[in-house]
């Protein structure tokens, strides 16, 4: 069976752990201030802070843009159940929005009819595959904290700047399949030192791990004050090891993804009965995901099987769990019609020349 995901762990990675493990420090040490360094270079981004997941990233972002209980939030359906449930965790009522077939992001079209200036406390846009919603840079205008959940989107950028530009946060993820990976864990982008400052203290329940050289880690504990309630959302030094021997594999592996993506809009070109998915003007997208609207979906999905294969639809659409249901919900055609059609098909840095013609076979002998 052709997979849709591998994990990718660099041949240095167990050498490294093994030093730290070594070394007498596993928490929070001098591997984390590293890998800081090394996504900060990665990112063009002065201001980014290694955590424990995308998820703790999220919380995050959601607690900094102020979002509590009853506070809107704008979020699409369209993404994994953890956007959703930090927004709940946060107390937040969602607001979905419907998105744009062409990326299967949240369309910022619909976002900006919806907001509410006062009353909607912030943006949440899945950027799905990698890819970013037409339009992105228009929600500036509307005054209100965007937040990215960037988990697909480690290098892409939009206009010739990284996507961690592009939001008041950005998350990002670090988990096992991701193209980088420190076994799971996270980033967030913030938009200035004061913020960053900020969050590096909620991130360890609001004490600063950012010990002066006077005085010992535990003193620095006894002494401060915490005038902010926080999380336990620091990353540890095995995973950071295990992040910084892996990055540039992921480059590299980023790299061959696009070109197999690539390969795939140019094979299915014409074929009517299958609409990829497309970048937006000026994205340059990770190419995380390889996803198309597709007829007959679900027969779809049992023929690869059948041809050894492996596709999915990804996720079920959010606003249909009960958790994440809300009243007045507006109408959502373009979901609608899309949830029913996306597929997923394998796209990664592990397949063969010989892998992408099976699979661009078998998608235009079922139709």
């Amino acid at each position: 069976m052709i997979p849709l995901f591998k994990v990718a762990m660099s041949t240095t990675a167990h050498s490294a752990v093994a030093e730290v493990l070594a070394s007498g420090m596993v928490g929070e040490g001098p591997q984390v201030a590293r890998f800081q360094k090394a996504l900060s270079k990665l990112f063009e981004h002065g201001c980014v802070i290694p955590l424990s997941s995308c998820t703790a990233s999220l919380a995050l972002a959601l607690r900094m843009a102020g979002v509590g209980p009853g506070d809107e939030v704008i979020s699409s359906p369209f993404t994994m159940v953890a956007t959703s449930a930090m927004i709940k965790q946060a107390g937040g009522t969602i607001r979905w929005c419907d998105i744009e077939p062409a990326t299967l992001c949240a369309d910022t079209r619909s976002i900006r009819e919806m907001a509410r200036a006062g009353a909607t406390k912030a943006i949440v846009i899945t950027c799905v595959g990698g890819l970013v919603p037409q339009g992105l840079e228009q929600l500036a205008e509307l005054d209100i904290p965007v937040i990215l959940d960037c988990a697909h989107a480690l290098t892409t950028t939009y206009r010739d700047k990284h996507i961690s530009h592009w939001g008041d946060y950005c998350c990002f993820s670090f988990q096992s399949i991701k193209p980088l990976t420190t076994g799971d864990g996270g980033a967030l982008t913030l938009r200035d030192s004061a913020a960053l400052e900020r969050a590096e203290r909620l991130k360890w329940y609001g004490m600063s791990r950012r010990v002066p050289e006077s005085v010992s880690r535990l003193q620095h504990q006894m002494a401060a004050d915490i005038a902010e309630w926080g999380y336990k959302y620091h990353l540890n030094d095995i995973a950071a090891a295990i992040g910084l021997s892996n990055i540039d594999l992921a480059l590299e592996n980023i790299q061959t993804t696009g070109t197999v993506s690539r390969g795939y809009l140019k094979a299915l070109k014409g074929l009517d009965a299958i609409n990829p998915v497309t970048p937006a003007p000026q994205c340059s997208p990770d190419w995380w995901l390889f996803g198309m609207l597709a007829s007959e979906r679900d027969h779809l999905i049992d023929h690869l099987a059948e041809n050894g294969i492996e596709s999915s639809p990804m996720w079920a659409r959010n606003d249909r769990y009960t958790a994440f249901q809300e009243p007045n919900s507006r109408p959502l055609p373009n979901l609608d019609r899309v949830v029913s059609e996306v597929i997923f098909v394998p796209n990664g840095w592990w397949l063969s020349d010989d892998d992408q013609q099976r699979i661009v076979s078998a998608l235009k002998d079922f139709y």
